[in-house]
């Protein structure tokens, strides 16, 4: 078989081009990334890893590596070949090969391989089985050495489901009742547990054939990364106080049972805090985490891996409220003073934080099938990229700048706590506990979660005007807990994080300095007050992906799907600025009462 090489984007081997998935390379060649096993990072793979010890430690990996690049010749990412039914285009003619077999030729040209493909929620994929599905749906018996099979198109030449496959025996197929529902339970055909990935290795896969779906190779649904990121903080910026001063005063707290109270802590630390400049409120608030983080590791034997992303924010959150790091540092966090701000941003943010430098890591951990799946555990999605235990994953480092929105904890609880804003969200709620993306069900989504998220993408697309980049290039992180309160985060990062220069020029932080950011934000709300498909927008009782949006669609609160955490669901700007019907419920009308 002859060697084929490939080069893509480092960033494309995290999405949409990651282990298990399809790389198209021509017409008649497909090939699938294969499993960590298989990758190979030459005499020196400490090249190639990024530091990064908080999402190590959550992942369960000592080292997170970027892809090996072009320019070492001993570094190598292997492929599959996939799919292996090929046909003639001229004759019709269907073969079926192994992985390794060379394509043959006929009429002059190479076989092209073809378009069906068989797929399994269990992550499985293989080839459609042709022969197999026409001869048992026709019950007649397969002769591989006499039975010669071909592919012929109906009237519409152009559709998928308008193929028909014909055998000399008389068995016959047409793929519009392939692709139907149940349609390979229907002829006692079953998942062969089939990993073309892990060098063709088969596990026993016990899931209902009617899961299965026939579709084509180049669908959407065929394979979905899943991704953990994490905003680099220097361990000088999460530590603030010292490992000696930490433990003398932990051990002064367990010997005296725990009468240690705020205003000794404050007495003890306020000269490390004058002598390093750091808020003292901050170091307060730094050792009760410690002491609690210290607590929760020993009752808890889990792995990090199961730490909730909330748990795992809520660190970032802390210091992006404050101002930290240098501009020497991969983190900088400037927070500004917020009375230097109108009263239209002192009303609706309580903290707006400059962030000139940052690092994002995001890690690819697995990938799923069929349907998006984010709230999985790490350790269940990490089986799927090798055979053996992995001490490493594949990750990417983007740099960039942003700005950080905090709103007040009190006012939105206060806000959301009315039962207007309760009968509003519960039109989301149904379409959101059936999303398996999004919950597991057994929480009732928070109006405050959509609010901050819908309030991100508005800013979003203002600043896409007012600072020169594209929507595209602007990413939100929420720092907001969908269903529960346990952590009291109420913010969004707002940043752009970009593998080339495009993230560091500084354009975005100048517009969250006083004087800009009062007419971005001014002119986002307005901007949402009327939509251009309004009513049918504003009335919605459920649109956009998955039906999780209501008040939200292209014409004003959408955002391209790679710049929402989301896939641009949970969305509602009746939350922010009311119904017709209802026009108090909104929140900023809720605050401009409050402040009348």
């Amino acid at each position: 078989m002859e060697k084929v090489v490939l080069e893509l984007r480092r960033s494309s081997l995290i999405s949409p081009y990651g282990i298990g998935s399809i790389v198209p390379l021509s017409e008649n060649q497909f090939y699938m990334v294969a499993g960590l096993d298989e990758w190979r990072f030459g005499d020196h793979p400490e090249y190639y890893e990024i530091k990064e010890e908080r999402l190590c430690k959550r992942l369960g990996v000592k080292f997170l590596r970027m892809p090996p690049d072009s320019d070492n010749h001993y570094a190598r990412i292997p492929g599959v070949r996939f799919p292996n039914n090929f046909y003639c285009k001229t004759c019709g003619k269907v073969v079926e090969l192994s992985p390794f077999e060379d394509i043959p030729t006929c009429h002059g040209s190479k076989m092209i391989p073809d378009r069906f493909i068989v797929v399994c929620p269990e992550g499985h994929i293989d080839d459609f089985p042709i022969s197999a599905w026409i001869h048992r749906k026709c019950h007649k018996e397969y002769n591989p050495t006499t039975c010669k099979i071909t592919r012929s198109f109906g009237r519409s030449g152009g559709l998928a489901s308008d193929v028909t496959y014909t055998c000399t025996c008389g068995a016959s197929g047409h793929m519009a009742e392939a692709m139907g529902r149940n349609a390979l339970k229907r002829v006692g055909l079953k998942c062969f547990g089939k990993r073309p990935w892990l060098g063709g290795n088969e596990e026993e896969c016990n899931v209902d054939a009617e899961k299965l779906r026939v579709t084509l190779r180049g669908s959407t649904n065929v394979w979905f990364a899943i991704t953990r990121s994490s905003i680099y903080i220097p361990a000088d910026v999460v530590n603030r106080i010292p490992d000696s001063l930490f433990y003398g005063l932990k051990n002064f707290y367990v010997s005296n049972g725990s009468t240690l109270s705020d205003d000794n802590l404050r007495s003890i630390l306020s000269a490390h805090a004058k002598s390093y400049r750091i808020p003292l409120d901050l170091l307060v608030t730094e050792f009760w985490r410690r002491i609690k983080d210290d607590n929760d590791s020993v009752k808890d034997t889990s792995s990090a891996e199961d730490i909730s992303e909330d748990k795992y924010r809520s660190y970032e959150y802390d210091n992006l409220i404050a101002s930290n790091g240098e501009d020497s540092s991969e983190f900088c966090s400037i927070s500004m003073d917020i009375s230097q701000y109108s009263d239209s941003i002192q009303k609706l943010y309580n903290q707006v934080t400059l962030v000139p430098k940052l690092r994002e890591t995001r890690a690819f951990v697995g990938f799923s099938r069929l349907e998006p799946i984010e709230n999985v555990k790490v350790n269940e999605a990490k089986k799927s990229l090798s055979l053996e235990k992995s001490n490493w994953l594949p990750a990417i480092a983007v740099y960039g700048e942003g700005i950080f929105f905090c709103i007040n904890h009190i006012l939105i609880n206060e806000w959301a706590s009315q039962d207007c804003v309760r009968e509003r969200i519960g039109m989301m709620n149904i379409a959101y506990k059936n999303n398996k993306m999004l919950s597991d069900g057994n929480y009732d989504l928070k109006p405050e979660f959509v609010l901050i998220h819908t309030l991100a993408h508005l800013i979003i697309n203002q600043l896409s005007f007012e600072c020169g980049y594209g929507s595209s290039s602007l990413r939100e992180r929420l720092y907001c807990e969908k269903e529960q309160n346990h952590d009291l985060m109420h913010g969004v990062l707002i940043y752009t994080a970009s593998g080339d220069s495009e993230g560091t020029l500084g354009g975005l932080v100048s517009q969250g300095r006083p004087g800009k950011l009062e007419d971005i934000v001014s002119s986002a709300i307005e901007n949402a007050r009327w939509c251009s498909s309004d009513p049918i927008c504003i009335e919605s009782h459920g649109q956009g992906p998955d039906s999780c949006n209501l008040a939200a669609c292209h014409n004003c609160a959408l955002l391209p799907e790679t710049s929402c955490e989301l896939g641009n669901r949970l969305l509602d700007r009746g939350l922010l600025i009311g119904t017709p019907e209802n026009p108090e419920m909104g929140f900023i009308n809720y605050i401009s009462a409050k402040n009348s």
